[in-house]
């Protein structure tokens, strides 16, 4: 007798550990633990069913928050003997800079901040947690604001928005049409530009610029494609 095709869903469900959760509690702050009911697919009524007691579902990567009635994923920690939740995430957090200083392209401690309609402002919420500049496009000090996604494949939260979305550069190596090259980008110092050790590789995605080391340029980033485009660059003699 052939075998009944398993849902699709069913994978989801405690293979490898892993369950659909419904959150039981009022509400579940974001790095905490709470009560949720284990779902289950049921064929007959095309749809997810509670099932058994409530079970501790732990937020450990600070990736979900939820009121009674929110859906989730959990996956079982053999160490701790556990649920940890995995998803769907709090993808987005809004994030107050506790580090003193945040460089280009480096990590540093943040709050997370919420919107809090009693005193009408954002507040800080939990332990502070590390944000990572992986695309070199945010810098600050301590108190100034930005956010972050979490990406459950290398767990950490990636500095997204915000953006340092334009840049003053100067190039450290030629630019071809069509082509990329390094930069170095330039910083605004007391009265005057100047030129920081920090390097970017720019490219010129619209094939209409081209220069040597040494000269300044402008550059925007775009989240298609992951780059600093060249938008302006500082002109160039051509010979006849």
């Amino acid at each position: 007798m052939p075998q009944k095709r398993r849902h699709e869903h069913e994978f989801y469900l405690l293979g490898e550990g892993r369950i659909r959760f419904s959150v039981v509690d009022e509400w579940l702050p974001i790095g905490s633990a709470g009560q949720a009911r284990i779902m289950r697919w049921n064929d007959n009524l095309q749809d997810w069913v509670l099932i058994g007691s409530p079970v501790t579902v732990h937020d450990t990567l600070w990736m979900f928050e939820g009121a009674a009635g929110d859906v989730g994923w959990a996956q079982f920690n053999a160490d701790t003997e556990s649920y940890e939740i995995r998803g769907p995430t709090q993808r987005w957090i809004r994030f107050e800079l506790q580090s003193d200083r945040l460089a280009i392209g480096t990590s540093g401690q943040a709050w997370i901040t919420r919107w809090d309609a009693e005193e009408e402002d954002w507040v800080r919420i939990g332990s502070p947690v590390t944000v990572h500049d992986t695309l070199w496009m945010f810098e600050g000090a301590g108190g100034d604001v930005g956010w972050a996604v979490f990406h459950p494949d290398t767990k950490i939260w990636e500095i997204r928005a915000p953006t340092q979305r334009r840049i003053r550069f100067e190039l450290a190596a030629d630019l071809a049409i069509n082509g990329s090259a390094s930069a170095l980008l330039r910083r605004f110092n007391e009265d005057s530009w100047g030129t920081t050790e920090h390097a970017v590789t720019v490219w010129d995605a619209d094939g209409i610029f081209f220069g040597e080391s040494g000269r300044n340029g402008r550059a925007e980033f775009h989240f298609d494609s992951k780059r600093w485009e060249v938008y302006q660059l500082q002109c160039q003699e051509v010979e006849e």
